[in-house]
């Protein structure tokens, strides 16, 4: 069974997927439909031009990797457009080493690497470490919420 080895980009392409999803209400409330649909028919032109390009190379593989990188895209521009609807604060350095340690975990997983389980696991922990300013005040809120429901 190597189902397995389609999920890591599949993955990918659903975090990406849910951060346009985040962006949606934005252009909903601005009645800015026609940039959602722009985004998404480009987004979809991109995952069809990969599946045509290298579908022959790397077989049912790439369909993973056009879904993941076609979420990519239709998330930057939406991102980009939505800057003129709302005010967007996002730490470009850490999300895109975020995204490229992502990409990186995910051909790790493909590989035959030795230690390659160990290699994710780091990748996961300087994730961890990257992105401690953001996850910390969700820790707090966290553990506030939870004093609060034991009083």
């Amino acid at each position: 069974m190597t189902s397995w080895r389609y999920v890591p980009f599949l993955i990918g392409g659903a975090l990406f997927s849910s951060l346009c999803g985040m962006l949606s209400p934005a252009y909903l409330a601005a009645k800015k439909t026609g940039k959602l649909m722009s985004s998404t028919l480009i987004g979809s032109v991109v995952n069809i031009v990969i599946n045509l390009a290298f579908l022959q190379l790397w077989g049912l593989q790439v369909a993973a990797v056009s879904t993941f990188v076609s979420f990519i895209v239709t998330w930057v521009i939406r991102w980009h457009l939505s800057r003129k609807i709302i005010e967007l604060s996002i730490n470009k350095p850490v999300f895109i080493i975020s995204t490229v340690f992502i990409v990186l975990q995910s051909i790790l997983l493909l590989s035959n690497i030795d230690y390659k389980f160990l290699l994710c696991l780091l990748f996961f922990i300087a994730l961890i470490i990257i992105n401690m300013t953001t996850i910390i005040p969700y820790i707090c809120k966290l553990k506030e919420v939870r004093i609060n429901r034991i009083r």
